[in-house]
């Protein structure tokens, strides 16, 4: 494995950030800009769940 100055001088020389590999078609993009949606139901089931294990604490005493 090269050294890091090595490797450094490499990447330099690859430039990879200027390669995107993002989606290109309207397709693509709208499918991907649907991967950050996932995390937001399981906040609004996390919510319902606290508020229904509050109801239910109520309901018992």
């Amino acid at each position: 494995m090269p050294g890091p100055a090595l490797q450094v001088q490499l990447i330099r020389q690859w430039r990879p950030w200027e390669k995107f590999t993002g989606p290109k078609t309207e397709a693509g993009k709208m499918a991907v800009s649907k991967n950050a949606y996932k995390g937001r139901t399981w906040r609004i089931l996390r919510g319902l769940s606290c508020a229904l294990r509050k109801q239910n604490r109520r309901l018992v005493e």
